[in-house]
């Protein structure tokens, strides 16, 4: 949810619905941790099965190509920050926290915080950009070591993109 190489303005939220029946989010909301950004999705919001609702900030043009869903205002900060999702009866939902720093991303490169395929962990998107109402990336992996042995890579081998750099 970074913004992009054009302006760090230029912030998107997206919302997967991952359940096995269309969501009914109508009267849903969206808080930053200092209720900057309020967002109240408005009467018939639904998500179909396995799809996407893509919040930009301020206007349409933070996603290039892609219309927004959701049009919001605030803006979110690089660290001390967080946001939580609310059903219509005010239950926590799902959150991700950036008490210190966001989990994962890269400002830097513009390689924003998304999550793995299991909907639980989170890691910096492979892609430029993101990946606004489309799968989210899978992890790049940085392999460490070299010379000699085996040309297949073991997962001591591994380790987590980023795992140094700043994140959002």
């Amino acid at each position: 949810w970074m913004g992009n190489l054009e302006s760090a303005s230029n912030e998107w939220i997206e919302l997967k619905n991952i359940s096995n029946s269309e969501l009914d989010i109508s009267n849903w909301q969206i808080l930053d941790k200092k209720e900057q950004i309020k967002v109240v999705f408005p009467l018939d919001t639904k998500i179909i099965t396995g799809g996407f609702l893509l919040l930009e900030r301020t206007d349409d043009n933070s996603v290039l190509n892609i219309k927004a869903d959701i049009i919001y205002t605030g803006a979110l900060s690089n660290s001390d920050e967080g946001l939580r999702l609310f059903d219509d009866q005010c239950n926590l939902v799902d959150e991700v926290l950036a008490d210190s720093s966001w989990l994962a991303g890269n400002n830097a490169e513009k390689k924003t915080i998304e999550r793995d395929v299991s909907g639980f962990d989170w890691h910096t998107s492979s892609v430029m950009n993101g990946t606004p109402k489309a799968e989210n990336s899978l992890p790049e992996i940085v392999y460490y070591g070299g010379g000699g042995g085996s040309s297949t890579p073991t997962n001591a081998d591994a380790a987590p993109a980023n795992a140094d750099n700043n994140n959002q």
